[in-house]
Formats: C-alpha cells, structure tokens, sequence
C-alpha cells in the first residue's frame, strides 16, 4: 500500500479529479472506436456495446478479483480443485 500520509489533501483531490476526466475521455473514445467496430466488422452496434464495452468496462473488476485471489492463495487452490470439477464425456 502507498503511504500517502506525507502528502497534502488538495494533491490526492487533484489526482483523484485528473483521473476521472481521464476515465471519462476513455469511455468516450472507447464508444466511437466501439461504433467504428461494428461498421468494419458489419456487426451491430448493440453486440459490440454488449461484448466489447462490457467486458473492457468489467476489467477493472476481474483485476481486482484476480490481484486479491491470488494475495489469498485462492488462485493456486482452486487450480488443485480444478481437476475435479471437470467431468469427462
């Protein structure tokens, strides 16, 4: 963890606002490109928003998950169960 005791409030709120402004010129640029998509590929705007703007929106979340699974030693003991949870045909 960032030890940001040192460092004074309006800064963090600075960052904080920066960043922000930043997501959101991202998410908007992300919708063009994710239209500009859908016209190259001939697919529909709505499959594009569905499966591409999802899942890059979601990506902040499984890194989360993933990063505090993996701090947990879950990671490595769910990939020992995994040979059990697959059942062959």
């Amino acid at each position: 963890m960032i030890d940001l005791s040192g460092v004074p409030l309006s800064a963090i709120v600075a960052v904080f606002l920066l960043s922000g402004v930043l997501v959101w010129i991202a998410g908007t640029r992300l919708a063009i490109h994710g239209d500009e998509l859908a016209e190259r590929l001939g697919l529909t705007k709505e499959f594009i928003g569905l499966i591409f703007l999802a899942t890059v929106t979601e990506l902040p979340a499984i890194v989360t998950t993933v990063t505090a699974a993996d701090k947990a030693g879950l990671a490595r003991k769910m990939a020992r169960l995994a040979p059990l949870v697959c059942v062959k045909g």
